[in-house]
């Protein structure tokens, strides 16, 4: 690590300040940015990214926290087009590890090898993502199909998603098997930048069934909105402070799991030298918020506030030329930095 950063020192020169979820996940609450990884939420920020390669390191398991994942995007004219390997489908991933789910007794898989392909020009872009997996071995199957689209007008974005194909099948035991429909999702929000401040607002609604049992259709509905000043800001450095409202509601029959929740975050991010930018923020919950689970025994099923949950993240990206290399900054719970192991969710963006 040092001599990379002694070589940096020496030769580096000024690369995009873009990459990865490692830079998502230092500035909490940053909804303004556009990033590799916010063209999940609106593939047309791939018009404003140029041409770039880009590689998240993490796990090749489909359930671990930090997955493997890469892609590409090409300019041709004033259209853009590329592809992307190993982008789990988050909602897909929250249903099939939910409390229907669970409560159903069936092992259902992840989205297996998913790809996600897009297509961008002028203010609009598309994308179209898939996964398909039948482990016979096992007994377990999956299946998923969503499209995304989305506009961005310079100050102001809307954009959506439709997943029209979610199921994961568990046929490991004859005469027992169990099938858990996640679809169709419907995902909708818009973006606005006032100038000093921006909101945020975005909203979803999905149908659930799982069978045989609870044997009961299902929905899921959340929303969420936050605003941000910027006021802060200069040429060498972001601050941004701001709060969010968070609701959700994941119902099966006459049970559910609901939760709300307020919350404030900090954040910065700045250069330090021509070739370092540092990053970090701060967010917690803000009195209203509460959790609620009437899945759970009483008196677990009882309504709970929200337990301390202060969140410090940090993060370092070193640009060279073209390159950048974006990570966390490991020991944000326990407070120690390790000297074996200083970045965490490792990411490489070449920009050609």
């Amino acid at each position: 690590m040092k001599k990379l950063v002694l070589v940096l020192a020496t030769l580096g020169l000024a690369a995009p300040a873009m990459a990865s979820k490692a830079r998502l996940q230092s500035l909490q609450g940053a909804s303004f940015l556009k990033d590799t990884q916010t063209i999940f939420v609106n593939p047309a920020h791939v018009s404003h990214l140029g041409q770039y390669l880009t590689f998240e390191m993490g796990s090749s398991s489909a359930t671990a926290a930090t997955r493997a994942e890469g892609g590409f995007v090409r300019k041709d004219g004033d259209v853009s087009y590329g592809a992307y390997l190993g982008h789990q489908n988050e909602t897909q991933s929250l249903y099939r590890a939910s409390k229907i789910a669970t409560t159903n007794g069936g092992t259902y898989l992840r989205s297996q090898n998913p790809v996600e392909v897009f297509y961008a020009k002028g203010n609009w872009g598309a994308s179209v993502g898939f996964s398909n997996s039948d482990q016979k071995s096992k007994g377990l199957k999956e299946q998923s199909l969503y499209g995304r689209f989305g506009v961005d007008n310079g100050d102001t974005e809307f954009f959506g998603t439709l997943e029209v194909l979610g199921q994961a099948k568990d046929e490991s035991t004859a005469g027992a098997e169990k099938t858990l429909t996640t679809s169709p999702v419907v995902s909708i929000g818009a973006e606005k930048d006032f100038g000093r401040y921006y909101g945020a607002i975005e909203a979803r609604y999905a149908q659930i069934k799982a069978e045989p049992t609870p044997d009961k259709s299902g929905n899921d509905t959340s929303i969420g909105v936050s605003i941000v000043d910027r006021s802060l800001k200069n040429d060498k450095r972001m601050i941004y402070y701001g709060a969010g409202l968070n609701y959700t509601k994941l119902s099966n029959g006459d049970k559910a799991v609901s939760g709300t929740a307020l919350p404030v975050f900090i954040g910065i991010e700045g250069d330090i030298t021509s070739w370092a930018i540092v990053r970090g923020s701060v967010s917690q919950n803000l009195l209203l918020g509460e959790t609620k689970d009437e899945f759970a025994t009483a008196p677990a099923d009882s309504s709970d506030t929200l337990s301390n949950n202060t969140v410090v993240a940090l993060g370092i990206g070193l640009k060279y030329s073209d390159f950048v290399l974006d990570g966390s900054i490991a020991g944000s719970t326990s407070g120690d930095l390790n000297g074996n192991n200083v970045l965490s969710k490792g990411a490489l963006t070449y920009y050609f």
